[in-house]
């Protein structure tokens, strides 16, 4: 592979645009690149994945998620935080945590001052998201999902979690995906015990809209989703999408949109309640 893909395919360009314009300090911003070589060589030498990432000792399985993670401050600070000022956020609910990369930025971003529920199904890297939120008193998570409860399944790239979804079709290459057992609930306040938060951030790679159709309506100002875009498999349309988030949580205005185009796999979009 050449020099030039190679750093085409990574988004070395992108990320290290969207990492600067943050207001993260310039130290946090240098420090990290440190941060990044040493994890890169311990990696190499010992096997062991982890990196300091905002103040956070963050544990993962892809060699590329140091470099992933300059993309996270720029979607909490930019795409929600600078689109909702006026709106306090003390309570938020991830859905699809992952390994905790976005729970950790927004804490990070409002000094841990908020309580954050985090849902993620995949039992097979749920405990790096235990290793990683454990210092974190007011983070809890779950080892569950939401959606349709008959579902048992989902799929995933051992080493590439973060593309893990209900449809093998969505996950980073389908012939090498794993079929790894999960539990899907549709109430979320039985399992946190919150009828309302501020912010919902839906991150599912492809199962939004089964999982809006299937969740038990509760209270949230805002709500930040990963939306499928034309160049991935789907089973809706955008209208239907919007139509049935209007009908579970209420008629909304759009706060941000990111960029998309015919050929976008998906798109983030930022939502208000009235």
């Amino acid at each position: 592979m050449g020099f030039k893909k190679a750093i085409k395919q990574l988004h070395l360009i992108q990320r290290n645009s969207l990492w600067w314009n943050t207001p993260l300090s310039v130290t946090e911003k240098l420090t990290y690149y440190g941060f990044i070589f040493s994890s890169v060589i311990r990696a190499a030498f010992t096997k062991k994945k982890k990196i300091v990432y905002l103040g956070n000792v963050l544990h993962y399985e892809n060699i590329a998620t140091p470099l992933s993670l300059q993309a996270y401050p720029h979607e909490v600070y930019k795409s929600i935080l600078a689109n909702t000022r006026g709106i306090r956020i003390k309570r938020v609910l991830d859905i699809g945590g992952n390994i905790g990369q976005f729970s950790l930025t927004i804490n990070h971003a409002l000094k841990d001052k908020v309580l954050i529920d985090v849902l993620e199904p995949n039992s097979e890297i749920f405990h790096l998201l235990r290793e990683n939120t454990a210092h974190k008193k007011n983070i809890r998570i779950f080892n569950l999902g939401v959606g349709k409860s008959s579902l048992k399944h989902m799929y995933f790239n051992p080493g590439k979690s973060a593309t893990g979804s209900i449809f093998k079709r969505n996950s980073t290459t389908k012939s090498a995906a794993k079929k790894t057992k999960i539990e899907l609930v549709n109430e979320v306040a039985k399992v946190t015990g919150n009828l309302k938060y501020d912010l919902v951030k839906i991150d599912v790679e492809g199962y939004e809209y089964s999982l809006l159709e299937s969740i038990k309506p509760f209270a949230t100002k805002l709500m930040f989703l990963e939306v499928s875009g034309l160049g991935r498999s789907k089973n809706f349309t955008h209208s239907d999408l919007f139509s049935l988030i209007e009908s579970k949580f209420g008629k909304f205005d759009i706060l941000h949109i990111s960029d998309t185009h015919a050929k976008s796999n998906n798109f983030d979009i930022l939502i208000r309640f009235r």
